[in-house]
C-alpha cells in the first residue's frame, strides 16, 4: 500500500507529489469505508479529519506555503494509515468469526413492513429529485416495480413474498446509492477535465506567440511543464492547483508587460522635459502639454487592461467552486468582462468596470460561505441516507393480522 512509501515521498517529491499521495489514499480509505458493514462512529470522524487534512494540504500547496503542506500531509496520510489498518483488522475478524454467533444474537420485534415499504418509497423519491438536480441517468423501474410488488403482497397478506421483496429492496437502494456515487464522481472528473483543456488550449497560445508576447525562456519552460502535468492529470482537486500556476504564471507575464510600457512612458516624459528646457516657446511648451496627455492615456489604458486581467483571474479562481446557485451570477460577470475586452482601453466604461468588480466579490464572498460550511465537493455529504429502523406494532395497528408473524433479524444492507 502507499502508506509505506510517505518517508521517501516527503523527502524527494515535489508539492504536487504530496497532493497526489495524500488523495490517492483518501479514495482508497473511502473505497474500504463503502464496502465496510456498520463503520463504527469514531472511524468516520477520524475520516472527516483526514479529509479536513487533505483539503487543507490542497490549499497550502496553492499558496506555495512548504512547511503547512508537509505538515499536513504527514497528518492527514496518518490519519489514513490508522484507518486502513483498523479497517482490515475488522474485518479479518469478521471473516473469522464463527457463522454460529449470529444465531446466539438476541431476537428483534416485529417489522412493521408496511411503514417500513412506505420509508423506502420515500427515500426513493429523495434519490430521484437528487438525480435530477445533478443531471444524472439512473434507471428507477426496478425499484418502483419492488415497491408496488411489496404493496400488493402486503394487501395480500403474503409475509413470505413481502419478507422476500423487502430483502430485495434494500439491495437494490444501496446498488443504486452506489451508482449515483459513481456518476457524480464521473462527471466532476469530466468538468475538471474540460476545465483543464480550456486552460491548455490558452498554455498552447502563449508557447506558440511566445516571441512577440514577449515572454521570458524560463516562463515558457514553466508553462509547458504546467501543461504537460495538466494533460495527464484526472484529479479534480489537482488540476485546480495546477490551473492556480497557470494563473499565477500569466499574471507575473502581465505584470512585466505594465511595467515595460510604464517605463516606455517615463522615458517618453523625460525626453519630453528636456525638449521644453531647450525651447520654451508656445510650440515647445503645447507639444509637452501633449506628451504628458499622451503619457497619462497610456498609463489609464495600462491600469484598465490591468484591472480587467485581475478580475479574469479572479473568475478562473472562482470557476471550479461554482454551483446552480450562484451560476446566473457568475454567467452574467463572464458577459460584462466579455464586453470590457472588446473595448477599447482608452475607452474602458468604467461604471461597467466597476459593476464587474461588484459582482466578482459577491461571487467570492459566496463561495467562501459555501467553503467555510465544508459543503466542497464531496457526493457524500449531499447524499440523503436511509434510516431502516426496526418498527415494533402497535396493538392499535389496524393492520396487525397481516403484520403480526415474527421475521428473522433484519440485517442493515447499508
Amino acid at each position: 500500500m502507499m502508506f509505506s512509501t510517505i518517508p521517501a515521498a516527503l523527502a524527494d517529491s515535489q508539492l504536487d507529489s504530496l497532493v497526489n499521495i495524500a488523495t490517492q489514499a483518501r479514495t482508497q480509505v473511502k473505497l474500504q469505508l463503502d464496502r465496510a458493514d456498520n463503520v463504527p462512529d469514531n472511524i468516520k470522524t477520524l475520516y472527516e479529519k483526514g479529509n479536513s487534512e487533505t483539503e487543507l494540504l490542497i490549499n497550502s500547496v496553492k499558496q506555495q506555503d512548504i512547511a503547512q503542506s508537509k505538515q499536513h500531509f504527514l497528518s492527514a496520510m496518518k490519519i489514513f494509515k490508522q484507518i486502513s489498518i483498523t479497517l482490515s483488522s475488522t474485518q479479518a475478524k469478521t471473516v473469522t468469526a464463527p457463522q454460529v454467533m449470529q444465531d446466539k444474537q438476541a431476537p428483534i420485534a416485529d417489522i412493521n413492513y408496511k411503514a417500513s415499504i412506505s420509508r423506502m418509497e420515500n427515500y426513493i423519491h429523495t434519490l430521484k429529485g437528487l438525480v435530477t438536480k445533478n443531471n444524472i441517468s439512473i434507471d428507477f423501474t426496478n425499484l418502483d416495480e419492488l415497491i408496488q410488488n411489496a404493496k400488493a403482497d402486503i394487501a395480500k397478506g403474503d409475509m413470505i413474498s413481502v419478507e422476500k421483496t423487502y430483502d430485495e429492496l434494500k439491495t437494490a437502494i444501496t446498488e443504486t446509492q452506489n451508482l449515483i456515487r459513481e456518476e457524480t464522481s464521473q462527471k466532476l472528473v469530466d468538468r475538471a477535465k474540460s476545465f483543464a483543456n480550456e486552460y491548455i488550449v490558452k498554455i498552447d497560445a502563449l508557447i506558440s506567440n511566445a516571441k512577440e508576447l514577449g515572454i521570458s525562456d524560463d516562463d515558457v519552460a514553466k508553462l509547458k511543464q504546467v501543461r504537460e502535468s495538466l494533460s495527464t492529470t484526472n484529479d479534480p482537486s489537482q488540476i485546480i492547483v495546477k490551473v492556480q500556476r497557470i494563473i499565477t504564471i500569466n499574471v507575473d507575464i502581465k505584470d512585466s508587460k505594465n511595467q515595460r510600457a510604464i517605463s516606455e512612458a517615463n522615458r517618453s516624459t523625460v525626453q519630453a522635459d528636456s525638449v521644453k528646457n531647450e525651447n520654451v516657446s508656445e510650440k515647445a511648451f503645447t507639444q509637452d502639454q501633449n506628451v504628458k496627455q499622451e503619457q497619462k492615456q497610456r498609463e489609464t489604458k495600462t491600469q484598465n487592461t490591468s484591472q480587467i486581467d485581475r478580475l479574469e483571474t479572479r473568475l478562473a479562481k472562482l470557476e471550479p467552486s461554482i454551483d446552480d446557485n450562484i451560476q446566473p451570477k457568475f454567467d452574467n460577470a463572464k458577459s460584462l468582462l466579455s464586453k470590457l475586452k472588446t473595448q477599447t482601453s482608452g475607452d474602458i466604461d468604467q461604471r461597467m468596470l466597476k459593476s464587474l468588480d461588484a459582482l466578482v466579490r459577491e461571487i467570492e464572498n459566496y463561495v467562501d460561505f459555501q467553503n467555510a460550511k465544508g459543503d466542497s465537493d464531496s457526493t457524500d455529504q449531499n447524499m440523503p441516507t436511509y434510516s431502516d429502523r426496526t418498527d415494533t406494532k402497535n396493538p392499535t395497528d389496524p393492520d396487525k393480522s397481516n403484520l403480526k408473524p415474527k421475521r428473522p433479524q433484519d440485517q442493515k444492507s447499508q
